[in-house]
């Protein structure tokens, strides 16, 4: 172990090392690193400092109670300030301009789905960064704005391409001390099949970093926001606005002003899921299109959406009222539908067929009795 990068501790007659934590290391890629080179695994290794509390069927990436925090720091010599910036709080403060409330569900955080010490998700990975000598889990890897890795502009996988485990690196065992194989099935994670990076969702991602990592930075022209916080309401309006968009009957009309946009197909997945629990491919496509909203004048993309029938109703679709930046977007649209086909079809009223993807909808409601 390089001694640049750890720190030697004595209890007693044991002498401990630990690694010094990364800039960005999440609290359990920290807690993980270490129990492997102290020769046991994450679940007995932090029975030493917190006994019987069970700290893998937490989040103790998301927050990380007062007393183990303590109990951590007194085992570890790291202070208190320490181990909570290794949390996803403090990304989570920078957003909000405050401290999140740990009893509701966080946006922009992947949520790992606990049952006991398993998982249905929430951690997402990149297998290029699982094959360096010095890997670490960085706190990207449980942003949903993030869909691809910064540094190998390779999409995120997030479960084993075997066996279909969601990533779970905390159930390693000290007979197998490594968190690129899989622990059920002891596939090799770092062979995972990868996608080249979306462009525009990649470039999406790289702004929100930036916006979050400077003092202030706005890095959507066309539309005014004065805080770090307005920036990422923005952003969350946006994924919801195109998603509102997609499952449009005229989506593909709308699609004509915009020529560079990937389509969705809605046959892959379900746009009913909130973004945040959606997979990184989806993440991605759904950035894509916000990003394109983005780039767009209010006045181009309220043109857009009057050709297609959408009026003021679809931030009540949305589920949220506009924000200020969002404003001049919502006063340019008309309050009420004019009907009709925008492209010269039946009159409104009339019988038209059930779209596709509201007949994949219905039978999915009707096969969860069947």
């Amino acid at each position: 172990m390089d001694k640049a990068d750890s720190q030697k501790r004595s209890y007693g007659n044991t002498a401990l090392m630990f690694y010094t934590p990364y800039p960005d290391e999440l609290l359990s890629s920290w807690i993980i690193r270490n129990s492997i080179a102290q020769g046991s695994d994450p679940m007995g290794w932090v029975y030493g400092f917190w006994k019987e509390w069970r700290a893998w069927t937490r989040d103790i990436d998301r927050y990380l109670p007062p007393t183990q925090t303590f109990q951590l720091s007194r085992f570890s010599r790291l202070s208190t300030e320490r181990i909570r910036r290794m949390t996803l709080a403090s990304v989570v403060s920078e957003i909000e301009g405050k401290t999140p409330d740990i009893r509701k569900a966080w946006r922009w955080v992947l949520p790992t789905g606990k049952r006991n010490r398993y998982t249905s998700g929430g951690f997402q990975f990149c297998p290029l960064c699982l094959d360096e000598k010095d890997r670490f889990f960085p706190k990207q890897w449980r942003l949903s704005w993030h869909t691809h890795c910064p540094r190998h502009r390779m999409r995120y996988a997030e479960r084993c391409g075997k066996c279909s485990m969601p990533f779970s690196p905390h159930l390693v065992d000290y007979t197998k001390p490594c968190v690129a194989l899989c622990p059920r099935c002891g596939n090799d994670l770092r062979n995972t099949a990868i996608s080249l990076s979306c462009g525009d969702a990649f470039a999406f991602q790289s702004l929100l970093d930036k916006a979050i990592s400077t003092t202030f930075f706005n890095p959507f022209p066309y539309w005014n926001v004065e805080t770090k916080r307005d920036v990422f309401v923005l952003a969350r309006e946006a994924v919801a606005l195109y998603t509102a968009i997609a499952k449009h009957k005229h989506y593909s009309l709308w699609l004509k002003f915009f020529p560079n946009l990937f389509p969705i197909d809605l046959h892959l997945f379900d746009t009913t899921v909130p973004f945040d629990r959606q997979n990184a491919e989806n993440r991605a496509q759904l950035l894509h299109g916000a990003y394109t909203i983005l780039r767009t004048s209010p006045e181009h993309l309220s043109e857009s959406l009057k050709h297609i029938g959408i009026t003021r109703a679809v931030f009540g679709v949305i589920g949220a009222s506009p924000s200020a930046a969002m404003h001049p977007l919502f006063h340019l649209l008309s309050s009420k539908s004019k009907g009709g086909n925008p492209n010269g079809g039946k009159r409104a009223g009339s019988k038209e067929p059930v779209p596709p993807d509201e007949v994949e909808k219905r039978m999915r409601a009707i096969r969860r009795y069947l």
